[in-house]
């Protein structure tokens, strides 16, 4: 019963994000392409006595980033330099669209290395409802680097089918 009740609530909040994902007549309009903003620190450095926390990237990479291969996939990123909450929706066809969620903090190298990940697919009738939502897998790990182009490259060593992409 518990699995049932968790599927049906990422059932739910899938279906409520993805609600404007459904075929329509309205034109899709492109959301508008983020550039990543530099914020600095200013202050006295602090000695490093091993309990200071890791050091991260201070980069604030919030936006919207377009898949640069096939043009199928949009990446939103949220969140700030001390985390991020990222979704990739990605349309493989006019009635399927599937979606990664994972989270994380980019280090200082630029890479935010994430074990929470979720696949989610949704089917959708012509009308646009939906027909079904199946989760692929939970907790995968994997990567996000920044690319030192304004972009990300996205690994997934479980899913060969998106790793290496690139989004701007």
């Amino acid at each position: 019963m518990k699995k049932k009740l968790f599927a049906f609530a990422i059932f739910m909040a899938l279906s409520l994000s993805l609600s404007a994902c459904g075929s329509s007549a309205v034109a899709k309009t492109e959301a508008p392409v983020a550039e990543p903003q530099v914020t600095e620190t200013v202050g006295t450095p602090v000695e490093d006595n091993g309990q200071n926390s890791p050091v991260t990237d201070s980069t604030d990479y919030s936006g919207v980033y377009q898949e640069t291969n096939s043009g199928r996939g949009e990446m939103h990123i949220s969140g700030s330099p001390d985390h991020y909450d990222i979704s990739v929706d990605w349309s493989f066809n006019p009635g399927e669209n599937t979606t990664w969620t994972f989270s994380g903090t980019f280090d200082s190298d630029g890479v935010l290395n994430f074990s929470d990940c979720f696949k989610v697919t949704t089917a959708y009738y012509e009308n646009g409802e939906v027909q079904d939502a199946t989760t692929e897998y939970s907790w995968a790990t994997g990567s996000l680097s920044t690319d030192g182009n304004g972009g990300f490259v996205w690994s997934i060593p479980q899913d060969s089918s998106i790793s290496g992409s690139i989004f701007r």
